[in-house]
């Protein structure tokens, strides 16, 4: 199994944070798989906004699924 880790991804076009479905698209994992892994805290986002529960994650965040391998 691969992941589309950062596949094509230029350093200096990289953004800061991630929403759930762009993270999605980098790791490969579905945002019903991200959610689950929040809940259960084994790949927790860097921050979540109070007012509406949307997870946003950083690029380290994008190596933390390769320990589930």
């Amino acid at each position: 199994m691969t992941l589309p880790l950062l596949e094509g991804v230029k350093v200096a076009n990289m953004k800061t944070t991630y929403s759930i479905g762009e993270f999605s698209q980098i790791t490969g994992l579905s945002a019903k798989t991200l959610r689950l892994y929040h809940e259960k805290a084994i790949l927790v986002p860097s921050s979540v906004d109070e007012a509406t529960g949307y997870r946003f994650y950083v690029p380290a965040n994008c190596l933390a699924p390769l320990h589930l391998l």
